[in-house]
C-alpha cells in the first residue's frame, strides 16, 4: 500500500549517553537512541475528508521502537 503522510503527528524520541573519562583524557562508552516513527494521512473523497489508513483518526506506525546503540571513543589532545 502506498502511504503518504500529510498531517503533523507528535512522535517520541530519547537519547542516553554513558561515557567514562580516563585519567589520560580518553572517553569510552555507549550512545543509545530510541524513537517511534509514525505518521497520519488524510485524503478527500467526494468532498468528504477521510483517513487513508482505516478511519477513526488512526495513525500508521512505521517503527514502534526504533533503537540504535553505538560505541563511543574520544581522545582529547592538549
Amino acid at each position: 500500500m502506498v502511504y503518504k503522510q500529510d498531517q503533523s503527528l507528535l512522535n517520541y524520541a530519547g537519547t542516553l549517553k554513558l561515557v567514562y573519562t580516563t585519567h589520560n583524557y580518553w572517553q569510552l562508552g555507549l550512545d543509545g537512541h530510541l524513537m517511534e516513527i509514525a505518521g497520519k494521512s488524510s485524503k478527500r473523497q467526494l468532498g468528504v475528508l477521510t483517513d487513508s489508513v482505516g478511519g477513526d483518526n488512526r495513525k500508521l506506525v512505521y517503527a514502534k521502537y526504533g533503537i540504535s546503540i553505538c560505541g563511543v571513543a574520544n581522545k582529547a589532545f592538549t
